[in-house]
């Protein structure tokens, strides 16, 4: 991160999971529509940080993830590059590791709204991070909370970059 006077800009790549397929889908099977199935990185300092199978990192825009569908400016931090590390390495010990992944509880939105608070102040929008819930919420949502959770004790998660630790 520069370290000058305007400080670091800090941004949040948008990616839609469905590629589209959700806001199309949506109202059939969840009885309500959802905009689309949201994944988020944070971009400073010219890395894109992620969470999936722990934290990862990859040169921004760069990401398994292909081209954001939209990029949020959250604004400049001054947090010193060496602290910024120190905390990612934290949370990656911690509340982030590769085994803490939880697609309803515990996922890259939770992880870009807990990164972007250190970094600016404050996080990700809520229309984002509230996603499982919205789900949840939905007519058709008691059935999904059991059978996601099921799928992702089978599956795993997928990590698809290099680690951060």
């Amino acid at each position: 991160m520069a370290d000058d006077e305007a400080g670091t800009p800090v941004l949040v790549h948008v990616y839609d999971l469905s590629a589209g397929f959700a806001k199309d889908l949506s109202p059939l099977l969840l009885g309500k529509q959802i905009e689309a199935i949201w994944h988020t990185g944070v971009v400073f300092g010219g890395v894109e940080y992620y969470f999936g199978q722990g934290i990862n990192r990859a040169p921004a825009g760069q990401t398994p993830f292909g081209q954001p569908n939209q990029v949020i400016s959250m604004g400049r931090t001054f947090v010193p590059a060496s602290i910024a590390e120190e905390v990612i390495s934290d949370l990656a010990r911690t509340k982030f590791s590769p085994t803490s992944y939880s697609l309803l509880k515990n996922n890259c939105n939770h992880f870009s709204t807990e990164l972007c608070t250190v970094l600016v102040g404050k996080g990700i929008p809520d229309k984002i991070v509230r996603l499982p819930e919205d789900v949840l919420d939905s007519p058709m949502g008691f059935l999904l909370g059991p059978i996601l959770d099921q799928l992702e004790q089978q599956l795993g998660s997928v990590g698809t970059g290099t680690e951060f630790t």
